[in-house]
């Protein structure tokens, strides 16, 4: 995830005077804290034939690279728009970051807790570019016009400490975090503990115990 995110954010940081960057990705998390991604990066068709490129050529290479970069289910060509707001880029589906990515997964009983560290993020993006001197921020991609949201689908309902929580779903605009958030946290219950089953399972044959010897020292009629 990191990768991909330093990646839209220096183009997003070099685009930023005409904001025309859309990127969306969706981290589908399982009860076991299996993540698949989708992501979906888009950019306006003008500044994809300031080159001398067709938008098709520059669309065909954009596949083909991301293709070769990622593990992923499937990936095809999109467009949003149409006329100077006329929008292009790819779809991909199903990428299996190695290891999880940046993700950190931790289980605790029945408790999923998924986090991505965000520190230092933009600095290191704008200093391994020489941007620094551009003096833009999260803020002002946005600003600008930028998109850069996350959607976080979660196996239950989720908390969090940053975006709003639809149904199992947290979405997150990450141009606009609130202030402080180093790492964002997102977490959920995957159902009851083992232990508590077994404690409730154990009450239930209890309770079936006591009835059936209450019944057997009936007197018949």
């Amino acid at each position: 995830m990191k990768k991909i995110l330093e990646k839209i954010l220096l183009c997003a940081a070099v685009l930023t005077l005409s904001g025309c960057v859309r990127f969306r990705t969706t981290v589908n998390v399982d009860k076991d804290g299996n993540i698949k991604q989708d992501m979906t990066m888009l950019f306006m068709e003008s500044m994809l034939t300031m080159d001398g490129s067709t938008v098709e050529d520059a669309l065909a290479d954009m596949l083909k690279e991301y293709e070769k970069d990622y593990n992923a289910d499937s990936a095809e060509i999109v467009r949003e728009g149409e006329g100077e707001n006329a929008y292009a880029g790819i779809a991909i589906k199903g990428i299996i970051p190695e290891d999880n990515g940046a993700y950190k997964v931790e289980k605790n009983g029945n408790r999923l807790t998924i986090s991505l560290p965000l520190e230092g993020l933009q600095e290191e993006v704008l200093s391994s570019q020489d941007l620094n001197g551009m003096n833009i921020s999260l803020k002002d991609l946005k600003k600008y016009g930028a998109e850069l949201t996350m959607d976080v689908v979660m196996p239950g309902k989720p908390e969090t400490n940053a975006g709003t929580v639809e149904g199992n779903t947290v979405k997150i605009d990450l141009l606009d975090l609130p202030e402080g958030v180093d790492t964002i946290t997102v977490s959920c219950s995957t159902g009851m503990a083992l232990s508590t089953i077994l404690l409730i399972g154990g009450g239930a044959l209890g309770i079936i115990a006591v009835v059936m010897a209450l019944m057997s020292k009936k007197k018949p009629a």
